[in-house]
């Protein structure tokens, strides 16, 4: 009887956990279908970086054109393997994101089950576990990183974030646990940044002590002392992990922030925004059902200002972390679930003054900070109840409360998992959103230019001509727009304007090459032929894997009656350009061949 009872919970367990996955994959399922967006066409489709022989290890080990401070050697390698083994194609993409995801619920369930290894090993607490599981796998602000496949980088770093954890509270051996925490730092700070947070959350871990009982009571001295005498170890590899990061990350870009833009420290205006994003992130964690979206402008002047408004926004976010210390302090796994989830963030709180985007906080973000959250759960939840005697009918509201968030969880995903699945209803989302959006409204005119949607790309480029003047990738997509219709005097003016916002900053990589692509298209538009070859030119030595580069040479060469070498640029323009693009490609330069200079506007409008 002894022996059978055992067998039967993990038998039962067993089969919570797969229950849990199978439900979390049906839910996440029509993400099969998705499409790619945003980043995801212009890094992993449009450009042939890590298409092109051995050009994708030099982006491993730099990283890519206008990243500045991104140095993500392990996340490029996965992108590489994806885009070689599947052909760009989006479904394997997007099936290689979910099982990441599924992947981090399982290790999400594994480590709260041994935060809760002290306590019986009974159907409650393997209950427990799976409602954890469930919190994070239909956690909706956990959609942007599945369905959006450049967020994998997320996916990747709570990967092994979690795992370097789980080896710490499994592996008894101190040669084995520290060896393998070490790596696992070493592969997350390898996928994203934000692995910074990994050592702080390895110590609130060990402080609390979790493989112990939590009713166990022992004095905050000692048991710093036994921790650090069982764990220096560990410690050490750590810290040799990251010092060895730091020096590949250092020979990559030759530098350790990049080229990121710093902002003068504004205390006045910089404890405000840490403050509403700080308490941005835990309203998205605990009630994620409202302001999902792909961006979150930064709030205006009034708020970040220094006075009242940003006084009532400061304080209740100085005692949610004071809450998170004092806990903590006092190790309740409380503390471990509040400071687990404020380590994970502190790289996005602004604590640094470094400005990547527009936007103040990003869901994707939040991605190892829910883990940490659910994972504590359990125990937090066991230790809640046990310390104030909840009753029977307390437990039972909260049943009821948890089924509700979990069913609205899964419905929120169904419907937004179709606003990420194209970019034309990613970006009207984000318009209605934020009506005023610059960002938004050049995206969605880009995305209508490339589907051949003039009749709905007009009005928005009338709209950005009007208060876009500062933006250069709007004025350069107005231009494409204007040189579609062959309207050489607006596409002169929009370029004109494009060029002297991007005067004001050192601009982007990808705004050269668009730039210089245009410029050649208005004066094949104006019939000056030698200065359209002599951009296009210069745009195959700013970015010699460039199809766009190579497809509009050989079409002027086309045009130009230059047809042997115009097929030999169109060779190379094939090879360069995604599977899907290829046939189209040779249609378009067929197309071109009978076509005289003097009769013919520039056919390919790159986008």
């Amino acid at each position: 009887m002894s022996l059978s009872a055992p067998r039967t919970d993990i038998r039962v367990s067993r089969i919570l956990f797969a229950s849990t996955m199978a439900i979390i994959a049906v839910v996440y399922w029509p993400v099969h279908s998705a499409g790619l967006v945003w980043d995801d066409k212009f890094y992993l489709h449009d450009r042939a970086w890590l298409r092109q022989g051995g050009d994708w290890l030099q982006i491993v080990l730099h990283g890519f054109p206008d990243w500045g401070a991104y140095f993500r050697p392990l996340g490029v390698a996965l992108f590489t393997a994806e885009i070689r083994l599947f052909n760009t194609a989006p479904m394997p993409m997007h099936l290689t994101s979910l099982g990441l995801h599924l992947l981090n619920t399982l290790l999400v369930g594994l480590v709260a089950r041994k935060f809760l290894a002290a306590t019986a090993h009974d159907a409650r607490s393997s209950l427990l576990v799976c409602a954890a599981m469930l919190f994070y796998g239909l956690h909706p602000a956990l959609i942007e990183p599945v369905a959006w496949i450049s967020s994998q980088f997320d996916l990747l770093v709570t990967v092994f974030t979690l795992l370097g954890i789980l080896a710490n509270l499994s592996l008894a051996t101190p040669l084995a646990r520290s060896l393998t925490v070490a790596t696992c730092f070493f592969l997350a700070a390898s996928s994203k940044e934000s692995a910074v947070a990994f050592p702080l959350l390895l110590l609130i871990v060990d402080w609390l002590n979790c493989r112990a009982d939590p009713s166990t009571s022992i004095s905050h001295g000692r048991g710093l002392s036994i921790q650090l005498r069982h764990q220096w170890p560990v410690y050490l590899s750590t810290l040799i992990a990251g010092s060895i990061y730091l020096a590949v990350r250092y020979a990559g870009l030759g530098s350790l922030v990049g080229l990121a833009s710093h902002k003068a420290v504004d205390l006045g205006a910089q404890l405000p925004l840490m403050g509403i994003t700080y308490l941005a992130y835990w309203k998205l964690l605990i009630w994620p059902f409202t302001g999902l979206g792909p961006f979150h402008p930064v709030p205006n002047g009034r708020i970040l200002a220094f006075g009242w408004t940003s006084c009532v926004i400061v304080l209740p976010a100085i005692c949610l972390a004071t809450a998170s210390v004092w806990f903590l302090y006092k190790r309740r796994p409380v503390g471990g679930l509040m400071a687990g989830f404020t380590a994970a963030l502190l790289p996005v709180l602004h604590v640094v003054p470094i400005q990547f985007d527009d936007s103040y906080y990003h869901e994707r973000y939040a991605t190892t900070a829910i883990a940490m959250a659910c994972a504590f759960l359990p125990i937090a939840w066991t230790d809640l109840t046990h310390r104030y005697q909840c009753k029977r009918s307390i437990s039972r509201y909260c049943l009821i409360g948890v089924i509700i968030w979990l069913a609205l969880g899964a419905i929120n995903i169904r419907a937004t998992l179709p606003l990420w699945a194209n970019e034309v209803r990613l970006w009207r989302w984000a318009l209605v959103q934020n009506p005023a959006s610059m960002l938004a409204k050049d995206h969605l005119l880009s995305t209508y230019i490339e589907q051949g949607d003039l009749a709905d790309a007009r009005p928005l480029a009338d709209a950005l001509r009007s208060d876009g003047s500062g933006c250069a990738r709007c004025m350069l997509n107005v231009a494409f727009l204007a040189l579609a219709q062959r309207d050489a005097k607006q596409a002169s003016v929009a370029l004109a304007e494009a060029r002297r916002a991007m005067q004001l900053a050192a601009p982007q990589h990808a705004l050269v090459m668009g730039y210089t692509l245009a410029s050649g298209n208005l004066d094949e538009l104006r019939q000056r032929p030698a200065a359209a070859e002599k951009a296009y030119r210069a745009a195959i030595t700013l970015d010699p894997l460039s199809p766009e580069a190579y497809m509009n040479l050989a079409l002027l060469q086309a045009r130009q009656g230059e047809l042997d070498q115009a097929r030999k640029t169109e060779q190379v323009a094939v090879s360069l350009s995604a599977p899907d693009m290829r046939e189209l490609r040779r249609k378009e330069f067929d197309r071109a061949i009978p076509a005289s200079g003097a009769d013919k506007a520039p056919a390919h409008i790159p986008r």
